[in-house]
């Protein structure tokens, strides 16, 4: 200090390089007093190998909570745990050639904490990983001759190929399912009472579509809905949306469940695929699916003039999670229910012959 100001004086000799420090610091959420700092130090000079460059210091202050939260989105009570990335990756290895539930039984014999949670880790690994092997393998698929001769050649041998057909000038179309499936969903949906069918298409699986069946399975509860699960049925392996392909599927499936099954059948509203399913099942009871019968109303009361307020209070009473018009125990709380939606029938005539005529 000269005269009452800071002098700096300069060092002798000069550095010759400028190290820097960076830290990172984060705190556990649940523990504001529990922190990680990591450190890291850039502009070593050249004398340091390139793997202690690449060194970090990690440092935990405080005490790790005992009890930990759950995850934020988790419907258990139990607190989230990751699972070792390696463990999973080992899992999805080992089912690629024998049982998932035998692999996590393995697993769990022999080193339970390092076993994966559940059976859906596994399945949801070794799907991520054959589909980066499909797509790393794409550009070895030369052309529908190739495709064609490949699907051939196991139509006898693969218990899953029910049929192939081969249209000219397109692409082939390949019915898939076993035998117990077709069972199954014959068993589960005939009859008054039965499960409703469901059929949709899928996207973006490749460069092809898949529309399959599906149904609920009265002979199982699941654990985590404690309602029936839903099934796969028979599928189609396609190329285009024409009315046309549709049929040939319906037609197939249709001589296999007979005409004395009767069917509830629920779908979207691809004109192509209706169209095919009217044709092909004559008799059977056609709903629309949740979404499709949401979007719908949405629809003609945005086109019909019907203010915010009243859309969303329509909308609650027929779609509400809990109380909702179509989540009814039995006809009687349906009547109940339905009495909700009274008021906004009498304050929209339009929408009370909507309502009517294409919903109930």
């Amino acid at each position: 200090m000269v005269n009452g100001a800071i002098i700096y004086e300069p060092l002798f000799p000069q550095p010759s390089s400028v190290l820097t420090l960076h830290r990172y610091y984060t705190k556990l959420m649940e523990d504001n007093t529990f922190k990680k700092r990591i450190t890291t130090i850039a502009g070593l000079p050249e004398f340091i190998s390139v793997e202690n460059k690449m060194l970090a210091i990690v440092e935990y202050c405080g005490t790790m909570p005992t009890k930990l939260k759950k995850h934020g989105n988790s419907k258990k009570s139990e607190p989230y745990i990751r699972t070792d990335p390696k463990v999973i990756q080992r899992a999805a290895e080992m089912a690629e050639h024998e049982k998932v539930s035998n692999v996590m039984t393995k697993l769990m014999e022999d080193k339970s904490f390092t076993a994966p949670k559940s059976t859906r880790q596994i399945n949801d690994k070794r799907f991520r990983n054959r589909k980066r092997k499909r797509e790393e393998n794409m550009n070895s698929r030369i052309n529908i001759a190739d495709d064609v001769v490949s699907v051939l050649s196991e139509l006898h041998s693969n218990p899953v190929i029910q049929e192939i057909i081969l249209t000219k000038h397109k692409k082939p179309v390949v019915i898939v399912y076993g035998n117990q499936q077709m069972d199954d969903m014959i068993r589960n949906c005939e009859g008054d009472d039965g499960s409703v069918l469901g059929v949709d298409r899928t996207f973006n699986l490749g460069n092809f579509y898949v529309t399959f069946f599906s149904y609920k399975n009265r002979c199982l509860i699941s654990n985590r809905t404690k309602d029936f699960p839903v099934m796969f049925g028979p599928c189609m392996i396609h190329f285009d949306a024409e009315e046309e392909t549709y049929g040939k599927f319906f037609s197939h499936v249709s001589d296999r469940l007979g005409q004395k099954t009767r069917l509830t059948i629920g779908s979207d509203e691809e004109k192509s695929m209706t169209n095919a399913l009217k044709a092909k099942f004559p008799h059977a009871n056609f709903l629309l699916c949740t979404k499709h019968i949401h979007d719908n109303i949405r629809r003609h009361l945005q086109e019909n003039g019907a203010g915010v307020q009243a859309r969303k209070g329509i909308l609650r009473v027929i779609f509400g999670k809990n109380d909702g018009i179509i989540f009814p125990a039995d006809d009687t709380e349906f009547d109940y229910r339905c009495q909700n939606l009274e008021p906004y029938l009498e304050q929209l005539p339009v929408f009370k012959s909507y309502w009517q005529r294409f919903v109930l």
